[in-house]
């Protein structure tokens, strides 16, 4: 990452729009070909809210995930930042919502302290792509040392923060067409799934 940090909602916005509209001109890394496949086993998440353990099957994984989460908040709300995690959808005890599979981290965010949180649930990959936006940062490295550059995650930032949402919309739809270089980058999302740890790293 590279520049500094930005406090102010509106500039944030017109960094978010400068980066729809040009391209990422630095060196660009396709990672490694192949990992190892990883065989993630059981593993315990004691709530931070109730202090009551609950049991994953995949447990290991996610909870490396959110450990390297609670990191990138911690550093982002160092930076001024007014960010939390919620991980209720951890916890067998405090959860509400309905959960299939694997649970997922919401973020809540705001750039007043007299506004409400603006709340998406996200993954550690895309709470990278957070930092690097935040932070100045232009890119972050995938889950093979690959490049992803965040001009071509504008809608996953959008969703996010909660800016530049018609302008995000808009934005997608004219990458999906084809006719931009970043078509192959996003051509496989699908709407409303901008939580999935498309490209995570589980190291």
């Amino acid at each position: 990452m590279s520049g500094g940090y930005i406090l102010d909602k509106k500039l944030l916005e017109k960094r978010l729009e400068e980066l729809a509209t040009t391209q990422y001109t630095g060196e660009i890394s396709h990672g490694a070909m192949c990992y190892s496949p990883m065989c993630p086993g059981p593993g315990e998440y004691v709530c931070v809210i109730c202090n009551k353990k609950t049991e994953h099957s995949y447990g290991d994984l996610f909870l490396k995930k959110l450990m390297k989460s609670r990191e990138i908040i911690k550093d982002l709300q160092s930076n001024g930042y007014d960010v939390q995690l919620d991980e209720r959808e951890f916890c067998q005890y405090c959860n509400t919502n309905d959960i299939e599979f694997e649970p997922k981290q919401i973020l809540n965010m705001r750039f007043d302290e007299n506004s409400e949180y603006h709340t998406s649930k996200v993954g550690l990959h895309n709470l990278k792509l957070l930092q690097a936006f935040l932070l100045g940062g232009e890119y972050i490295l995938g889950a093979y040392d690959n490049t992803v550059t965040l001009n071509e995650s504008i809608d996953i930032l959008s969703n996010m923060t909660g800016l530049c949402v018609d302008m995000a919309d808009e934005w997608l739809h004219k990458v999906r067409m084809g006719d931009d270089p970043r078509y192959e980058s996003v051509r496989w999302r699908s709407d409303g799934d901008f939580f999935e740890d498309i490209d995570d790293d589980d190291e």
